[in-house]
């Protein structure tokens, strides 16, 4: 079902955002928490600052809010206030993070990432899953350590990102290629990435075990 046009929605691995002046039926129907006034700012304050995120402080939710809001800018039924709104947002969380969260931002899930794979020695390769902001940042954060390879669902950004970095792809839910690789980083949400599931990891396991 589509959510209404005047509503701003950003969308991650973690959660769902519907943001809205109004209140929608549909919206509200579908809502596991709704919130409202300055409770509702205070907790976009804490998402676009990486406090609601499991790992706190990470600033890869700013890029991914920036991406949602240059998406609602170029929508035709916009909502002007909400503009003001969002806008007022990232005013007020720039601030917090320099004030407050300096060092706490360097923390990103791909630098993580990064660090937990590479401290095995024997690391030739890495597998990306996704073609997303944090696909891109998993990328950059590998390229020039270990032969890294693609793989998404959408044919035309995984090109676009292998031809920029220059990466190898490989073709969408090969799991056969996927086992090939001891090392896989999925970058894809929970929703989106149910696809690899026991049925996959149970061999893989067993042939990856080291």
């Amino acid at each position: 079902e589509k959510i209404t046009n005047q509503c701003f929605v950003l969308r991650t691995c973690q959660r769902t955002l519907v943001i809205s002046t109004s209140y929608f039926p549909n919206e509200i129907n579908r809502a596991q928490e709704l919130v409202s006034g300055k409770e509702a700012y205070k907790l976009l304050l804490e998402i676009i600052c990486g406090l609601q995120s499991k790992l706190v402080g990470e600033n890869e939710i700013v890029g991914q809010f920036k991406t949602a809001y240059q998406n609602y800018v170029e929508n035709s039924e916009k909502c002007t206030v909400l503009l003001l709104i969002l806008e007022k947002l990232f005013k007020d969380a720039k601030e917090i993070r320099t004030k407050y969260l300096l060092g706490l931002g360097q923390k990103t899930y791909s630098s993580l990432t990064r660090k937990h794979i590479l401290k095995n020695k024997n690391v030739e390769s890495v597998l990306i899953l996704g073609s997303g902001q944090l696909a891109e940042d998993l990328i950059n954060q590998f390229k020039k350590k270990v032969n890294v390879y693609i793989s998404a669902r959408n044919y035309e950004k995984m090109q676009s990102l292998a031809a920029e970095h220059q990466v190898e792809t490989i073709a969408w839910k090969d799991f056969q290629k996927y086992a090939e690789f001891p090392f896989i980083a999925n970058s894809i949400g929970c929703s989106k990435g149910k696809f690899i599931d026991k049925k996959f990891f149970s061999p893989w396991a067993e042939q990856n075990t080291s």
